[in-house]
């Protein structure tokens, strides 16, 4: 799942919080502060992890919301 979302960005980089808010959408739970904090740290792990298999890179920091990755 959080792999088709930097599918869908299209190039965007998007932050482990733009990913949480997009899982739970796509998962049709009430986008909260609760619900969408597993989901961000969800996507800083897989975050983590993809960079190592050369999937995704590290695009910087984004306007004070954390890492951005990007499809390599």
């Amino acid at each position: 799942m959080v792999l088709g979302i930097f599918r869908e960005a299209q190039g965007a980089a998007p932050s482990s919080r733009q990913i949480g808010e997009t899982l739970t959408t796509n998962r049709g739970v009430e986008a909260t502060t609760v619900m969408i904090e597993p989901m961000r740290k969800n996507a800083i792990g897989v975050g983590r992890c993809l960079p190592r298999t050369g999937t995704l890179v590290v695009a910087g920091r984004g306007d004070g919301h954390g890492a951005t990755w990007a499809v390599a």
